[in-house]
């Protein structure tokens, strides 16, 4: 019994690590692309002073 629980917790554990992995490589994607807006937007509005 206490083999199987241990088994059962450990992919448990290993899916929450994909989780938390799936999750920060989506907050990263959307600061770059914040990052990208904001940085846009600056070169257009150089792009009409110029």
């Amino acid at each position: 019994m206490k083999s199987s629980s241990n088994k059962n917790q450990s992919t448990n554990q290993k899916e929450d690590n994909k989780k938390d992995l799936l999750n920060i490589v989506k907050s990263f994607v959307d600061y770059f692309e914040a990052i990208d807006k904001a940085q846009g937007t600056k070169v257009h509005g150089q792009e009409g002073e110029a």
